[in-house]
This record gives structure tokens, C-alpha cells and sequence, in this order.
């Protein structure tokens, strides 16, 4: 729908990293090009025309060029009702040991039951805009990334919020782990998410992160060749835990949240 003139974004993944030949023919284009640093995806940027042109280069080892639409954030609610305070007290697992990284729209480090610094280890916004030239792609070190919807720092709260702000009465699912804030924007994107992803797996073993939450997505069917269903795979190739929210809608088919039902991937409900 866009005009041809319009700037638009997409994602261009490949079956494994681009060669320098592939990037220069994909340049070919005119559109501006960032690759990843992991991840075997080129983010690109330029009118309807350009990135049409694009997908007819002929480039190989292209799997797939998407727009970077926009995704959903979902929300979640309940700890005791899946039973949380049992494996604490009875069986002792209150996840110490464990980093848990929140792929979302950040984490307020400032919150009593989400201490910067303690609770909240490293704290990242990846920019909106990843093709900026003159900008970092990722801010490390920030005591608040979630600076618009609270949706972020509500999901980091039930992972493994400490309570401490009124008692313990709203203390996490695992308290004892510690988080790594990956604030992906005000409102979350292909591109921003799977960016997201590629400092994970750049980052996972200067902090131990052992499960990456993810209460976000969209509708449609399962596309394996999607580059967030293609940036998960190596998290859990990893030996990360991938975790997506099952979604709010139903109960049509494809109504799940497509990233959540991966084979390599933890649906949870949502």
C-alpha cells in the first residue's frame, strides 16, 4: 500500500551469512543495507521501488525479504495460580543462578522490585531506527529502558520480580534470577526484534543468559522462513530457552501467535 516513493523497511534473510557479493548486489538496489552481526539477515532501507527491485536481483541465497511491520505486545497475569509459591517452598527452586533475558519494550531499573544493577544486570535499548548511520544500533548500561508502556517492566515483574515494593505480595515467578532488559521500542517491530536477538546472541555468554521471554507477536500462519521464527533457532541452538506468549486471540485456526509454535520454541499462554 505504500506509495512508490515512499521509505519502507524490510528484512532480507539469508540461508547463511551474505557474502560481500551479495551485499554489493543487493546495493545494486539503491536501498541502504546494515547487516547483522549474528544473525544471517541484512536490514534494508528505501522506497517501494527500490526494495521492490530488490526481491528481482536474483541474489543468492535469499530465504526471505519481509516488511518490518509492526508486532503486538501481549500481556500475562497470575503467579499463584500456576501454583509458583509451591516450587519455591516446597521443592526450592526460586531461579538463583539463572539470567533470564525480557525481549520487550524495556525495564524500569529505577522499580523497588527491579533493581538496576542487582535485580536488572545490564539494561539495553536497541534504537527504533536500526539503519542510522551516526547512532549505536544498541545502548548498553541504562537504568530505564521502558520509558512509554510499563509492558516491559510488568513482564520482567512476573518473571522475577523481588515484591519488595509492597511485601512480597507481588513477588515473581522466580525470584532468585536475574534479568537482562532488551527494550526493543515504544512499539515493537520485526526489525527491532530481531536486532534484539543478534545482540543476544552476540551477549549470551558475558552474562550467562539462559532463557529469553518474548510476550509479543502477531497472527497468521507459521512461516519458518519469518527472520524472528529464523532468530530464534540459533538461541536455542544456543541453549537458550525460547519462550513466546501463546497470544490473546481465538480460537479460528492460525490464530495462534506464530512465533509461538515453532518446534524449537516454549508456547506459553498468554
Amino acid at each position: 500500500t505504500a506509495g512508490p516513493l515512499d521509505q519502507v523497511q524490510a528484512v532480507v534473510t539469508f540461508s547463511s551469512k551474505p557474502t560481500s557479493l551479495a551485499l554489493n548486489v543487493l546495493r545494486l538496489s539503491g536501498v541502504r543495507i546494515r547487516p547483522l552481526q549474528v544473525l544471517p539477515m541484512v536490514a534494508i532501507q528505501g522506497t517501494r521501488l527500490q526494495v521492490t527491485a530488490a526481491t528481482s536481483l536474483g541474489i543468492p541465497g535469499v530465504v526471505s525479504i519481509y516488511y518490518n511491520r509492526k508486532l503486538e505486545y501481549f500481556l500475562d497475569e497470575s503467579t499463584s495460580t500456576i501454583g509458583a509459591p509451591t516450587v519455591w517452598n516446597t521443592l526450592g527452586f526460586t531461579g538463583e543462578g539463572v539470567t533470564v533475558a525480557v525481549l520487550d519494550s524495556g525495564i524500569d531499573g529505577t522499580h523497588p522490585d527491579l533493581t538496576y544493577g542487582s535485580k536488572v544486570v545490564q539494561n539495553v535499548k536497541v534504537l527504533p531506527d536500526p539503519l542510522a548511520i551516526t547512532a549505536p544500533l544498541a545502548v548498553e548500561n541504562l537504568a530505564i529502558t521502558d520509558t512509554t508502556s510499563g509492558h516491559g517492566t510488568h513482564c520482567a515483574s512476573t518473571i522475577a520480580g523481588t515484591g519488595d515494593a509492597a511485601t512480597g505480595r507481588y513477588r515473581g515467578v522466580a525470584p532468585g534470577a536475574t534479568l537482562v532488559g532488551l527494550g526493543s521500542g515504544e512499539a515493537i517491530a520485526i526489525l527491532s526484534a530481531v536486532e534484539s536477538f543478534d545482540w543476544l546472541l552476540a551477549n549470551r555468554d558475558r552474562y550467562d543468559i539462559r532463557v529469553v521471554s518474548n510476550s509479543w507477536g502477531t497472527t497468521g500462519a507459521f512461516d519458518p522462513a519469518d527472520p524472528v521464527n529464523v532468530a530464534s533457532k540459533p538461541a536455542h541452538d544456543a541453549g537458550i530457552v525460547v519462550v513466546f506468549a501463546a497470544g490473546n486471540e481465538g480460537p479460528g485456526d492460525n490464530t495462534l501467535n506464530p512465533y509461538s509454535v515453532a518446534p524449537w520454541v516454549i508456547g506459553v499462554a498468554a
